[in-house]
């Protein structure tokens, strides 16, 4: 339960400057670099409750980022608006799809040119947790290989909508601070149904291995592997079964994962001088 009482703090920018953006954000460990032509045009709104982290972003650009979250915490992301299919770690995103990125793991993110996104960075103890508090399962095996969560159009509808909801307790807090102490409250429902969606949309017995092999080809180098020895690697000893489970899972076959995030990094109008270490 956390506590109502705890220290909030919120800031909000707009901005046309992308390295001012960038700057906001420098206490994670990013690099960002805007690939798409035109004006940059963004905003923030980043409230700060204990340790609970919570940022409104909105992107009127297509960004690359690569990056860490901070140390002890889980970054969870959800997508209010998005303009077409962006790539995390290599996998397209449905509007439905909810990203996870554990402290100490690189991730890898092609935003489409507008992404409208409500992110948690949220402590690691806490939401283990309330995971090990909703099933009887390890957290550690729940979150493994968890990189995007396939939210049902229900859950994602109702997540959505709470986070709307908390904006706007937000939005009325910073015009009337005394109006703060139900931000926690609000906060806490919030990261408990993100708990949920965690546990609900874990990968299933069976398809891990599949996952594995997923981020096997993700990273291979076109020219030199072979679908082949990822199908034996898997424990599959028919390609047939394994592009079918593969298929059925992310909606493309393996030979299309193993072409398509290398295609699709080349393609983007790449800005000069655009690369910002934080």
């Amino acid at each position: 339960m956390m506590d109502t009482d705890i220290n909030i703090e919120t800031y909000r920018l707009q901005s046309q400057d992308f390295t001012e953006m960038q700057d906001v954000l420098s206490g994670w460990d990013h690099e960002y670099r805007q690939i798409s032509s035109g004006a940059f045009r963004g905003s923030l709104l980043h409230s700060q409750i204990g340790s609970l982290g919570i940022f409104h972003n909105r992107w009127e650009c297509a960004i690359h980022y690569r990056g860490t979250v901070p140390e002890g915490t889980i970054g969870l992301a959800v997508t209010l608006t998005q303009t077409s299919t962006p790539i995390w770690n290599g996998q397209r995103m449905a509007l439905d799809d909810a990203l996870l990125q554990r402290s100490g793991e690189e991730a890898e993110y092609f935003s489409s040119p507008l992404w409208d996104s409500i992110v948690f960075a949220i402590p690691e103890t806490e939401l283990t947790q309330l995971i090990a508090d909703i099933t009887n399962d390890n957290p550690e095996e729940v979150l493994d290989g968890h990189d995007i969560c396939h939210l049902s159009t229900q859950m994602a509808t109702q997540v959505r909508q709470a986070c709307i909801t908390y904006l706007r307790a937000v939005s009325w807090s910073i015009e009337r601070p005394t109006e703060a102490w139900k931000l926690p409250e609000i906060a806490q429902s919030i990261v408990e149904l993100i708990a949920r969606s965690v546990v609900d949309s874990r990968p299933q017995y069976g398809q891990k291995p599949i996952l594995g092999r997923h981020r096997t080809l993700v990273d291979a180098d076109p020219a030199e592997a072979l679908i082949k020895e990822v199908a034996f690697a898997s424990g599959f000893r028919q390609l047939g079964k394994l592009s079918r489970d593969y298929q059925k899972l992310f909606g493309e076959l393996p030979s299309d994962t193993l072409q398509s995030h290398k295609i699709y990094a080349k393609s983007l109008p790449i800005l000069k001088n655009d690369i910002q270490s934080f």
